[in-house]
């Protein structure tokens, strides 16, 4: 299984934007912070990125900001007109972070 995931990985990324043949690409050809990288997601997962993302410059949210960032869409969702302090009590924050939260959103 692992070498048909493998296979369809090389396949992909000789379709894609590759233009040297990914068979060609080894662990040892690669820097230090190349090869971390590679080591932490995989081999496979390590070649897909270069398919996708070669040259680009990628972020990475901190797991706080994720959480964060589903609070904030959770509050928006619930929010009926002037339910502030209830809002406030159930995530946790005062009545302003609520409304500063709520500004936010219908500023986008």
């Amino acid at each position: 299984m692992k070498e048909m995931i493998r296979y369809a990985v090389l396949l992909f990324l000789s379709e894609r934007m590759m233009t040297v043949n990914p068979e060609l690409l080894t662990l040892d050809l690669l820097d230090d912070d190349q090869k971390e990288l590679a080591d932490i997601i995989g081999w496979d997962a390590y070649l897909r990125l270069l398919a996708n993302y070669a040259g680009c410059t990628i972020y990475i949210k901190k797991p706080e900001r994720i959480v964060k960032q589903n609070r904030d869409e959770e509050i928006f969702r619930k929010f009926k007109d002037g339910n502030y302090r209830e809002l406030a009590k159930e995530f946790h924050l005062s009545e302003s972070a609520v409304r500063k939260i709520l500004r936010n959103y219908l500023q986008k």
